[in-house]
């Protein structure tokens, strides 16, 4: 670790290494320590919110479906959160902001991700993405 750039691959592999150092659960079987972290924060937030992350998923796919595009217009707006009530027409789309949001934060490395999840876990992968998926849905919340 003499030279400025094998100086820096050093530190680089020795921070990877302690982000990743693995927890061992039987003589085979390890988990690194910030999976347990990332899992533990998203269920104590889905806790905190009082599961946001299931009771809010209908309201997001109809506000992607643009159900609340005419809330102004109507005159019962009481029971209409200020989240989603809409001020003035946009030009870009409610699919459209999605799709943007969602490729800035799923991105390429997740879709290969899944694709070797599911070659390499087999179908009860799935399971296990569709769960961590949900409880991710509650640190994404807390993240904006």
């Amino acid at each position: 670790c003499l030279v400025s750039w094998a100086r820096e691959m050093c530190i680089r592999d020795r921070f990877t290494d302690a982000i990743l150092a693995e927890i061992p659960i039987t003589e085979n079987i390890g988990i690194p320590w910030v999976l347990i972290v990332l899992i533990s924060g998203a269920v104590y937030f889905s806790i905190y919110f009082k599961l946001i992350n299931f009771r809010g998923f209908f309201t997001a796919i109809n506000v992607v479906r643009g159900k609340y595009d005419e809330v102004d217009s109507h005159e019962q707006q009481s029971d209409i959160p200020e989240t989603i009530k809409v001020e003035r027409d946009g030009e870009v789309s409610h699919f459209q902001a999605l799709t943007a949001a969602l490729s800035a934060t799923v991105g390429l490395g997740n879709i290969a991700g899944v694709a070797i999840a599911l070659s390499i876990g087999g179908a009860g992968a799935t399971f296990w993405m569709i769960l961590v998926g949900f409880l991710g849905m509650a640190s994404k919340f807390v993240e904006f």
